[in-house]
């Protein structure tokens, strides 16, 4: 049986905050909004690579050699949509990013890469732009067709490879995914059709399979690379783009940068790593009236990227689906992960753990669950007895557990891998949950084998054994009340309060997992006080989050139900901070959104051009706004999903939504997400370090 992990980074989407409650209302798309329903019905924030999904769907383990981001499974080759830099405070929103940072989805549908000319472009060995000389082909192929090739021989140019009826790119053949009632959405760095049912990886996965926005065992991405491809200023294979300047040679309007993934590890310390850029589109889009011309560049294995000739002045520097609006000539861009890199993973099925647990608190059936934290690795399992072939027993002290860990990174003692087991317990009381670590003890040191069992024993400890604090703080819930007014019209309005762990001294947004959290009805009062025990080293930092959200679900017509999309505000800081002066909001959502001049407060249809603007929030000032670009899915009989998204990071309104992105007649939800944070953010693409405050709103439906 496979894990379902969850992958407790702070940045994960609010709703994924009450992944962690272990008496939830019955999982489903309108109570785990952007997570996924694992096996036992729990929901979880979708983001782990062996717990994957989104909008209720059930989650799916990824196969070896693709990782989750943004709800499916994606190849490892690329960085792909909205790194950990991207999307929202509360981590990469709907529109994009995963919370891990970077995803591994790739390069463009279309793009025109260092070896191969322009959509239109000639082939290495020379060949016009229209297409033949000198060993240019002029039959469709991947040499002069970035879309998808018709039975006829002819392409199927960008964005119309991306319709369900002709699905394809890089010169494949075009597929019709109604036939299948499949969506066409990106997987890697090509356009395929994505599953709405059944399926499971080969690492496993429920029998359920992947959302409507699915994902087959190779990905399926609703982050994707754009189909805007590369441009007809091309560039063969030599290097050289139509306006000149070479892949050797450099100018003064070139633009550079670097992706480097942050890695935080256990003792506190972080490892700096390049980003493997090879196969990720690196593109630079500048302002053409109302469009872009597209700009092709290069990412090399060492993390850099150059793209050529770009004129001075603003543009959209583009690395895989996260843009960033600039003028600066270099750039930044980052993945955040907690835990080591290059783990080996278990690929022999059964590679098996057994776990003995005595000292645990008397067992209640339906509160509590066993969490296996693995911080160096990375790893956090919740509802770890779920996936085990015995199951503890109503008021047992001692607990026996095997679980099959095929498809999980491997625990090893010499690269100072540390696992803790920890009993979480969670309370409904008053309205609202609430729950946290009851007992917890660090496992003695291990190293798994590949495809071999290993037995581990460990006493688990509780208060006053256990270190503990009980902790008071306060609310100005009016202020909370008060500025949920300004959210999209929406229903469960709510706020969370969240407490996790940070290996170093000096709290990041980025968590190992939850020790304590409540859920609050808005017309409820928050607790006010807790007791939060601590099993890790006490050097550790405490990081917190409290988010105040509504759902503002969206359908399309003739599907099964909505997308359960979520607007909110809320902010993440230290504990000292969070709980030394009443808890009061940072940060507001905008207000006054427009489509094209007019109010965009309901679905509009062929809008064409599409030109967002809003007003700032009235309380407190962001320094950059992510606006997603989430392509709808439209499969009757199953529910509104996401296709793909795209992130794009700009100084303020108005936002002219690139023509490129968007696919004529298709649905698109727009997020809005204010941030607040310290970092230059026209220069880098974001920050995880706290303070930090973000609200995000959900626009209607348009099609343009």
């Amino acid at each position: 049986m496979n894990l379902v992990r969850l992958a407790i980074l702070a940045v994960a989407l609010p709703t994924a905050f009450f992944a962690c409650t272990p008496v939830p209302p019955k999982c489903s798309a309108s109570t785990c909004s952007t997570g996924c329903c694992s096996a036992t019905g729990v929901c979880e924030t979708g983001s782990s690579s062996a717990a994957c999904g989104r909008q209720g769907a059930a989650c799916t383990s990824c196969s070896l050699g693709t990782v989750c981001n943004s709800g499916t499974c994606q190849p490892t080759s690329g960085v792909g949509g909205g790194s950990a830099a991207g999307g929202s405070a509360a981590g990469g929103s709907a529109a994009g990013g995963s919370a891990a940072g970077g995803s591994a989805a790739g390069g463009s549908a279309a793009g025109g890469s260092a070896a191969g000319g322009s959509a239109a472009g000639g082939s290495a060995a020379g060949g016009s732009a229209a297409g033949g000389s000198a060993g240019g082909s002029t039959g469709c192929s991947s040499a002069n067709c970035s879309g998808c090739c018709l039975p006829n021989g002819t392409c199927q140019a960008v964005p119309d490879n991306r319709l369900n009826t002709t699905c394809g790119s890089n010169g494949d053949t075009c597929a019709d995914c109604t036939v299948s009632s499949t969506t066409c959405g990106f997987s890697g760095s090509t356009y395929s059709g994505m599953r709405s049912s059944g399926g499971g990886s080969a690492a496993g996965g429920s029998a359920a399979g992947g959302s409507a926005a699915g994902g087959s065992a190779a990905g399926g991405s609703a982050a994707g690379g754009s189909a805007a491809g590369g441009s007809a200023a091309g560039g063969s294979a030599a290097g050289g783009s139509a306006a000149g300047g070479s892949a050797a040679g450099g100018s003064a309007g070139d633009v550079t940068g670097t992706v480097t993934s942050l890695n935080y590890l256990v003792n506190g310390t972080t490892a700096m790593s390049p980003f493997n850029l090879s196969a990720v589109a690196i593109e630079a889009w500048v302002p053409n009236g109302s469009s872009y011309t597209v700009l092709t560049g290069t990412g090399q294995v060492n993390g850099t990227f150059r793209v050529p000739n770009v004129p001075m002045g603003p543009y959209l520097m583009r690395v895989g689906a996260s843009f960033l609006q600039t003028t600066a000539r270099q750039t930044t861009f980052y993945s955040y992960n907690v835990g080591r890199a290059g783990a080996a993973v278990a690929n022999v099925n059964p590679t098996t753990m057994n776990l003995n647990l005595t000292g645990a608190l008397p067992w209640i059936n339906g509160q509590d669950q066993i969490v296996w934290v693995s911080p160096n690795l990375g790893n956090t399992f919740y509802n770890f007895q779920s996936f085990s072939s015995t199951m503890p027993t109503v008021g047992a002290t001692s607990i026996n557990l095997s679980v099959n860990m095929n498809g999980v990174e491997l625990a090893s003692q010499a690269a100072g891998d540390d696992t803790w087991a920890l009993q979480f317990r969670g309370v409904a009381d008053g309205g609202y949950f609430q729950g946290g670590v009851v007992a917890g003890g660090q496992l003695p040191p291990f190293t798994q084998q590949n495809g071999q069992t290993t037995t581990v024993s460990a006493t688990l400890l509780s208060p006053p054994t256990l270190p503990s604090l009980t902790q008071s703080f306060n609310w100005n819930l009016n202020a909370f009340s008060a500025l949920q007014l300004s959210l999209p019209a929406g229903t469960n309005p709510r706020g969370t309060f969240v407490l996790s762990p940070f290996p170093a001294t000096t709290g990041n947004t980025l968590g190992v997992v939850d020790l304590w959290f409540a859920q609050i009805p808005a017309a409820n009062l928050p607790p006010s006080s807790f007791t939060l025990v601590t099993p890790f080293p006490s050097g550790w930092a405490i990081t917190g989050r409290v988010f105040f959200v509504v759902d503002t679900p969206r359908t399309v017509a003739g599907t099964s139900g909505p997308a359960a999309l979520i607007s909110g505000f809320g902010h993440f800081d230290s504990m000292a901070t969070l709980t030394s002066s009443p808890i009061t909001p940072r940060l507001g959502p905008v207000t006054n959104v427009t489509l094209n001049g007019t109010p965009f407060t309901s679905d509009r249809t062929s809008v064409g051009t599409m030109t967002l603007n809003w007003t700032p929030p009235s309380l407190g000032t962001p320094n950059t706004y992510f606006i997603g670009v989430n392509r709808l899915t439209g499969v009757a009989g199953m529910p509104t999903a996401i296709a793909e998204s795209f992130t794009v990071s700009v100084a303020g309104p108005p936002f002219v939504v690139p023509s490129q992105l968007l696919v004529a007649g298709q649905p698109y939800v727009f997020e809005i997400n204010a941030v607040t944070a310290g970092f230059n953010s026209r220069v880098e693409y974001s920050s995880r370090v706290v303070p930090y405050a973000s609200s995000f709103i959900v626009t209607p439906i348009a099609r343009p």
